[in-house]
């Protein structure tokens, strides 16, 4: 595919951009709306493209956490700026990265849930379980649980500027 500089998108809504490695590191750029239904087949590309560049466990780790991350930021991004996706090939990791609109307060408990991953990843992963099978509404943060603990990703997050940076990464 060509350089996204040579394209301009239809629409904010679901965009997709497959840029080339030579140029950047970023092999991935997906923009879509906060609270659209762009999740699953966003997903289907990711896992696709993941399966053709990456052996097959790390194909399933990028998977399942561009899924959680993509559908948090989503859920719970603003619906007045878009949420991006980029999914980034760097010589010997790959990394996940999810921006969308967020209040310094929401950042500062997505910190403290991501130090507490650290920590214990295991263990945060099999309270968030215990949490979900009894009704509790910990949606988003059982997906974090799932990529720190299941996929085995290094998560990180920072803010500027209103909006939320997500990260997942993993060795290749």
């Amino acid at each position: 595919m060509g350089s996204s500089a040579d394209k301009e998108p239809a629409s904010r809504r679901g965009t997709i951009e497959d840029l080339p490695v030579a140029d950047t590191q970023i092999i991935l750029r997906v923009v879509c709306e906060a609270g659209s239904d762009i999740l699953e087949s966003t997903h289907a590309y990711v896992t696709a493209l993941a399966k053709s560049k990456f052996r097959a466990s790390v194909a399933e780790r990028v998977s399942v956490s561009c899924w959680e991350l993509l559908s948090n930021a989503l859920s719970y991004g603003s619906v007045r700026r878009p949420v991006i996706l980029e999914l980034c090939d760097f010589k010997s990791s790959v990394e996940i990265r999810v921006t969308n609109d967020s209040i310094a307060a929401r950042c500062q408990m997505l910190e403290q849930r991501i130090d507490q991953l650290k920590r214990d990843a295991k263990g945060t992963y099999l309270q968030e379980m215990r949490r979900s099978m009894s009704g509790g509404n910990q949606r988003a943060t059982l997906g974090l649980a799932r990529v720190a603990h299941e996929s085995k990703m290094d998560l990180s997050c920072s803010l500027a500027n209103g909006r939320v940076l997500v990260s997942a990464r993993c060795s290749i």
